[in-house]
């Protein structure tokens, strides 16, 4: 096959310029109008804004926990084994901790999107949440980014600013949530312990004699007594232990969760929103390089076409001539 030199090849272009731009402009007018006229303008509504992580933990400073050996004169003091289980009891109740990166899981749930969507009767159905609408956060600090795209740049914008809006409900929602878990926790325990207090008492006051005064009873029966009294001095510290916590959880559940939130916009959309796709002089531009390269392309396959199937021809016209 011979090559063809550069002059050649420009030469064949300029002989059929006319397909190339016809081509190109018909290219360039179909991205045009698509991109004016068919796509829908799609908008981003961004916002960034800063809140405070919840941390909600006891203000009692108890001594650590102790396993009671049923011996009460081996605690330095009654105080001392109030302390203790005081300590036993904390270490059982959840204090509701909410991270900046749970905010941000809470905000990304189903759930959550969702429940904003439907306000603005989005279709769920045509409208993938999960490509249009970003947020992003991290415990390094307490800033959260949200960005919503929308074809209505104020659909977009009231989406947004909702998504924002509903966030100190969902926090305040899931505080109470692990605060009714604990508190049901201290209920539980107050009521056993004053169920156990009353039947300890009960076989206490089946010896005859005053609370705590086993010296008036016969030896036999003294190590008895004492084991039961034992017992009960554990059950009331235990009690009074469930009793100061439920009395601080009391407290706790009257903080105003949205003032601790500190829920702070930062920045806002810049009015009025501009489209950010479709990219119309870009599409454009792309559509019409496009019809260059399919142009080209087509002149020069039509040229080599044609050439080719020339040599063939007279190929085959000089192979009759040398056989006759």
């Amino acid at each position: 096959m011979e090559e063809i030199s550069l002059r050649e090849l420009i030469e064949i272009l300029l002989k059929k310029k006319w397909i190339i731009v016809i081509t190109t402009v018909v290219c360039m007018l179909a991205g045009a109008v698509l991109s004016f006229f068919v796509l829908d303008p799609v908008y981003e509504a961004k916002s960034t804004f800063m809140v405070t992580p919840i941390s909600l933990a006891s203000g009692i400073n108890p001594n650590s926990t102790i396993i009671f050996s049923g011996d009460v004169e081996s605690l330095d003091s009654t105080k001392e084994l109030e302390n203790k289980m005081l300590g036993s009891v904390l270490r059982q109740v959840r204090y509701p901790q909410i991270s900046i990166s749970k905010m941000v899981a809470y905000m990304k749930s189903t759930d959550y999107i969702t429940k904003v969507l439907k306000e603005f009767d989005v279709d769920l159905e045509k409208y993938d949440y999960t490509e249009n609408i970003s947020i992003s956060g991290n415990d390094q600090s307490n800033i959260i980014s949200v960005s919503v795209k929308y074809n209505d740049a104020d659909t977009a914008i009231g989406i947004k600013d909702a998504l924002i809006a509903y966030l100190p409900e969902c926090v305040i929602d899931e505080v109470n949530k692990q605060l009714n878990v604990s508190e049901d926790f201290l209920n539980q325990g107050i009521d056993r312990e004053i169920q156990k207090m009353h039947s300890l008492k009960e076989s206490l006051n089946g010896f005859g004699v005053e609370l705590g005064e086993k010296d008036k009873l016969p030896v036999g029966k003294q190590e008895e007594y004492q084991r039961i009294y034992n017992d009960y001095l554990l059950s009331t510290q235990t009690l009074d232990a469930y009793q100061t916590v439920k009395k601080e959880f009391d407290n706790i559940k009257e903080t105003d969760i949205n003032e601790m939130l500190n829920l702070q916009v930062l920045t806002r959309d810049r009015m009025p929103l501009e489209p950010v796709s479709p990219r119309k002089m870009m599409n454009t531009a792309i559509a019409a390089i496009l019809g260059l390269m399919i142009s080209v392309f087509f002149v020069l396959f039509m040229e080599y076409w044609k050439e080719s199937g020339l040599q063939v021809k007279n190929e085959k016209n000089n192979e009759n001539i040398s056989e006759v």
